[in-house]
């Protein structure tokens, strides 16, 4: 298995993409391909399809009530020194806890503040502005939910819009 990982900038930070993209190069990672796409509602119902209709509903329905649009930035990644999947959520960051103590994760520099988080029944929603998959497993299934195969991109960097 070659080693990559995914990077989604969902949304809520994608107008940050420029420095989004310069803090992962200092990271250490090489951007293998970046592609915009606008169609975060069907690609987030696919990506969360654990959540029930209506918490889906609440969710996507925010990011139409604050006006973030539709559309992500999916990136495959590598990092320099190997074991990109496990670097990568540990780069990220927590989901949630970067609001409450200083993180220097990805998340803690581009998440936004707890006053955007969205309670819906006994469920609270962190507009932290990243999906990052955690196993090989849930990579793979990202990867296929977006259409992306491994031949889009090689060890060189290919950026495509």
């Amino acid at each position: 298995m070659e080693d990559y990982s995914l990077l989604i900038v969902r949304p809520e930070a994608v107008h940050l993409h420029e420095e989004i993209l310069t803090a992962l190069e200092k990271r250490g990672y090489l951007i293998l391909f970046k592609k915009h796409i606008d169609d975060w509602a069907a690609v987030a119902t696919e990506l969360y399809h654990e959540m029930s209709l209506r918490h889906m509903e609440a969710f996507l329905d925010y990011y139409e009530k604050n006006q973030w649009g539709n559309v992500f930035i999916a990136m495959v990644v590598r990092h320099k020194e190997g074991n990109t999947l496990e670097q990568l959520k540990k780069d990220v960051g927590s989901e949630k806890e970067y609001q409450h103590q200083k993180e220097e994760s990805l998340r803690g520099m581009f998440g936004l503040s707890s006053s955007f988080n969205l309670s819906v029944e006994h469920l609270t929603f962190v507009y932290n502005g990243f999906h990052c998959p955690t196993t090989e497993k849930e990579l793979q299934e990202s990867l296929m939910t977006l259409g992306i195969h491994s031949t889009q991109f090689s060890s060189n960097p290919a950026t495509k819009n």
